[in-house]
Parts: C-alpha cells; sequence; structure tokens
C-alpha cells in the first residue's frame, strides 16, 4: 500500500511540474508576443501604412494556441527544431509568419531568423528559365528553337510578359522565362492556343568574392563588388577603399566598364556612392562633392519613422557590432535626443519629387554593363538607381532581376527576449522617392530592376561578348 501511494505521489509530482513547465513557456511565450506586438506597433513602418487600409487586429491568444498547436505537432512528428529557454522556435515563427502574410506586409527587408533559419513572410518572385527561345517577327513571336522540334515556327500565344529578351548565337532572341514566387521545376507554357508542360530551372547561384576586385583589357575593365556592407576601420573597409583608390588609372580609356554586382545584398551607403564617384569624376575628386550632392536628390519624398525603441535598438547594435568610436557616440547622442522627444513620429525628406529630374547631366566615355541577379538587394539597388540618375542612356543590365528590397530600407533586427527569435523591421519609406517612381526597369518590391538582356548559366559570356565585342575580356573573364 505504501509503494502504491509512493508511485502515485510520484506521479502526481510529475504531472504538477509538467503543467508548471508548461505554464512557464506559455507565460515567457506570451511576454515575446507582447513585445512582437510593441515592435510592429512602435518601430515598423509598414504597419500604419497598412493599418490605415486595413485594420490590424493581432490575437494573442490565438497566436499562442497556433504556436502550441504546432509545437505538439512538430514534437510528435520528432523535427529537430532549435529552442530556447523551452520555446520552440521553429513553432513560434508559424504564429509570426501568418501574421504578417495576412496582413501582406510586401517588404522584401522583413525577416524572421532562428538559430538554423531565416524566414522572408514577403512573398519573393524568382527568375526561371525554359529551353524555349523565340524570335520576334512584327509584334508575334515564333518558336525557334525547343526539345520539341514540332514546334518550331509555331505562335507563341502565352503571356508576353513571360519572354525575356536574351542572345543565342550572337543574335537577339526571346527565352520563354517566367517570373515565379516560389520553388517550381515545371510550367505550362502555350503555344498555338495549346498548353504544354515543360520542365524550367533557376541559374546556379554566383561565388561570391571578398571585396572589390578588378579584370582589365585594353577596352574594357570588369569590377567586382560582392559587398557594400562593411564596417568602418575592419580589415573588409580597408581593402575596399584602397582598391577603390586604384579605379581612376584603370578607367583611363576604356570604352565599357563591367559592374558584377551578383549576390552584392547590400549595407552601407556610403561604398557605392564612393565607387559612383570614381566612375564619374573623371580623375579630378574635387567633383566628388557635387556628385554627391546631385546623388542626394534619390532621397527626396523619403519617410523616416523614429521612436524610442528604434533609436535604442540602433545603439545597442552599434556596441554589439563593434562599431567605431564616433559612430557609437552618434547613435548614443540619437537615442538620448529621441528620450526627449514624442514616443514615436515620422520625418520627411524634401519634397516629393514629381519626375525623375535632371537625367543626362553626367557623362563618362565609357558605356556602362552591370551584371545582377535575384540576390542583388536594398543598397546594391540604389546603385542602380544612382546609375539612372546620373545618365539613363548609359547602363545597359544584364542577368536576372534583383531582390526588389529597395521601397522600404533603414532596416532594424531586434531580439524576442525569450525565444530570441530575430525579426528584421524597415524604419524608412522610399516608395515616394524618384527611384521607385519614374525609374522604368523597376518593376516593384520583390520584384525588383529587370534586365535588358536576361541570361541562362551558359550565355553570360555570349551576351556580354555581343555587347562589347571583346575577345580579350571574354579571355580573362
Amino acid at each position: 500500500m505504501k509503494k502504491v501511494l509512493f508511485i502515485l505521489l510520484i506521479f502526481s509530482n510529475t504531472l504538477f511540474c509538467f503543467g508548471k513547465s508548461t505554464n512557464v513557456i506559455e507565460k515567457l511565450v506570451n511576454e515575446d508576443l507582447t513585445f512582437f506586438q510593441e515592435l510592429i506597433e512602435s518601430a515598423y513602418i509598414c504597419y500604419d501604412e497598412i493599418n490605415e487600409r486595413n485594420k490590424i487586429e493581432l490575437d494573442k491568444q490565438n497566436m499562442l494556441n497556433l504556436y502550441k498547436k504546432n509545437a505538439s505537432w512538430r514534437e510528435k512528428k520528432n523535427f529537430i527544431d532549435s529552442f530556447e529557454n523551452g520555446i520552440n522556435q521553429e513553432a513560434l515563427v508559424i504564429p509570426l509568419y501568418s501574421f504578417f502574410q495576412k496582413y501582406n506586409f510586401v517588404d522584401g527587408h522583413l525577416c524572421i531568423s532562428t538559430n538554423e533559419n531565416n524566414w522572408f513572410p514577403s512573398p519573393k518572385n524568382w527568375y526561371y528559365y525554359s529551353d524555349f527561345y523565340f524570335k520576334k517577327s512584327g509584334n508575334q513571336f515564333y518558336v525557334y528553337n525547343s526539345p520539341n522540334k514540332k514546334l518550331e515556327g509555331q505562335k507563341y500565344t502565352g503571356s508576353y510578359e513571360d519572354l525575356k529578351r536574351t542572345i543565342k548565337n550572337n543574335e537577339v532572341v526571346y527565352i520563354f522565362a517566367p517570373i515565379l514566387s516560389g520553388p517550381y521545376t515545371s510550367t505550362n507554357i502555350n503555344i498555338s492556343k495549346k498548353n504544354y508542360k515543360i520542365p524550367i530551372y533557376e541559374n546556379l547561384r554566383f561565388k561570391n568574392s571578398d571585396s572589390l576586385s578588378f579584370i582589365e583589357s585594353y577596352n574594357s575593365l570588369y569590377i567586382r563588388a560582392s559587398s557594400f556592407n562593411y564596417i568602418e576601420g575592419t580589415e573588409n573597409d580597408k581593402v575596399f577603399m584602397k582598391n577603390l583608390s586604384t579605379l581612376n588609372d584603370l578607367l583611363k580609356n576604356k570604352e565599357y566598364i563591367i559592374i558584377d554586382i551578383r549576390g552584392n545584398s547590400g549595407g552601407v551607403e556610403y561604398y557605392p556612392r564612393r565607387l559612383l564617384e570614381k566612375l564619374y569624376n573623371n580623375g579630378d575628386d574635387s567633383k566628388n562633392d557635387t556628385i554627391s550632392i546631385f546623388l542626394n536628390k534619390a532621397d527626396s519624398g523619403l519617410v523616416e519613422l523614429h521612436s524610442n525603441t528604434i533609436s535604442k535598438q540602433e545603439y545597442l547594435l552599434s556596441l554589439a557590432s563593434n562599431q567605431s568610436e564616433k559612430m557609437i557616440k552618434y547613435y548614443k547622442d540619437q537615442y538620448d535626443f529621441q528620450l526627449e522627444k514624442e514616443t514615436k513620429y515620422y520625418t520627411s525628406k524634401g519634397k516629393i519629387p514629381v519626375s525623375l529630374s535632371q537625367f543626362d547631366l553626367w557623362s563618362i566615355d565609357s558605356s556602362i554593363i552591370v551584371i545582377t541577379d535575384n540576390y542583388t538587394a536594398s543598397v546594391a539597388e540604389k546603385f542602380i538607381g544612382y546609375l539612372y540618375m546620373l545618365n539613363k542612356n548609359n547602363i545597359t543590365i544584364i542577368g536576372e532581376n534583383t531582390s526588389g528590397s529597395y521601397t522600404y530600407g533603414g532596416n532594424i533586427k531586434y531580439e524576442l527576449p525569450n525565444s530570441k527569435i530575430k525579426i528584421t523591421l524597415s524604419s524608412q519609406s522610399y516608395k515616394n522617392t524618384e527611384i521607385p517612381r519614374f525609374i522604368e526597369s523597376w518593376h516593384g518590391e520583390n520584384y525588383g530592376f529587370y534586365p535588358d538582356y536576361w541570361f541562362v548559366n551558359n550565355n553570360l559570356k555570349e551576351i556580354l561578348y555581343y555587347l562589347t565585342s571583346d575577345n580579350v575580356l571574354m579571355e580573362l573573364f
């Protein structure tokens, strides 16, 4: 009897401890959800824009229930998940992700990060290509080359938006290449009003180099800018600036400048602006201030959100990322200033532009070719916009559509206190500025800039040769 009683007591205590543990975790999750609500309401510039159109209701109880349901399901399926303070990070991502999707937050920078994964609630639109090529005759397109030889010569009757200009056999053709959100291996193509299911492919990802580098031929200069994300005073910063200092001599008498920004996810605006100054000052650094003033026009119409939450996090991040003393002091002063202001307010920069003004004021002798991919993002996209502003007729883009992470910026990473999930939120809106409003090759957030010539894995050199006729560069490249 005593043995039975002892066993029952142990079982009872176990249930009590389990119940207490569950309650503690729920309490921690609720604290994270409360902080999450504070973040999106006080530190996310998209919140008020969307809330005006569609009243946002954040149901924390429903989000907690969704977390518990997913945590239980993932446990039963034996998923190997990340845990912090007893909270299943992957299970908590689900209600956070679902919230952003429910209200259609279209923001390329928006990101939820666990210890193992990054999640992007705003759907990305990716470039897929096929084996079907077309030639244009008048306003119609006809099959030029395809795996199904019986279809050659037949009329294309699908959406013209899915046909992308490229080069094959040293002539302009059009490849069937839809832009799709999500992983696909096949899709339908419509030829002579009949649908055919065909395979589609993604380009191989380009391997990043460490910093700014060059390849030179007699007629051309290839510039590889793999990143603009450096911290002042670090080794990468020093290498970038040192290599940049040699650029004026390399640019002399070059007919073509090829700037490869594939995989460049952006970073700090300082670096692309310094690169542009070198390209456009014709060796005269005294022109840099004038160029910089002109580029400042790109931010006319910028709206910026300010709050205690934002300023505090910027200051804390400057400490954590080992910024220079000058930058740490700047963020500390901004935080102290913000504490004396309203909890949350907006500022705007300059007047909203009515056109992309003062085109073609800047010219150089070289033609500029920019190579992009789906991972060209943020400040790297602004770099493209700057080139259009300086001289719209002197830029040719080849590659893939860019990421489409420009409309919103000033992105700051926050951490939920208990689960340690990180959420990247934007504090700036560029949607009323010149670049997204007036540059035709910009197709919107999550679509990005569209190239003039789209490539597949095996024809980048063919496109470059078609544009430059530079055999020497092709051998070096």
